[in-house]
């Protein structure tokens, strides 16, 4: 609770959140200048070792991007939502794990389903 509390004073207030304004960029594979692709190689060969799969190298990850890019923006774009949501019910101090929702979605159906979170273990 404390590094919470820490943390939360270190955030703008809503004064001066009212006039931050957010632009979105372009993605684009083929531009080596805006390390986009070095992201996308990176992040994709963390996850490969966590996952136990084969890397893919720059040029699979090129090719393999220009196909699923607008998919994974799409479904990061949902995911964040979904996690802001549920971040303001934290940061306005609500403790009940009945208020907190779990999220399932899939894009391609569409399906979205919330469910309430079981409790962790306690360990004694």
């Amino acid at each position: 609770d404390s590094r919470l509390e820490e943390l939360k004073t270190t955030l703008p207030s809503l004064e001066a959140l009212s006039t931050f304004r957010m632009y979105p960029i372009e993605f684009e594979k083929d531009d080596d200048t805006n390390f986009h692709m070095d992201f996308i190689v990176a992040a994709s060969n963390l996850r490969a070792e966590n996952y136990e799969i084969p890397p893919a190298d720059r040029h699979k990850s090129k090719l393999i991007a220009g196909k699923i890019i607008p998919a994974i923006a799409t479904t990061t774009a949902a995911v964040v939502g979904l996690v802001c949501l549920e971040l303001y019910k934290v940061a306005s101090g609500h403790r009940k794990l009945e208020s907190f929702k779990n999220g399932f979605m899939n894009l391609a159906l569409p399906f979205f389903g919330f469910s309430e979170p079981i409790a962790a273990p306690k360990h004694t």
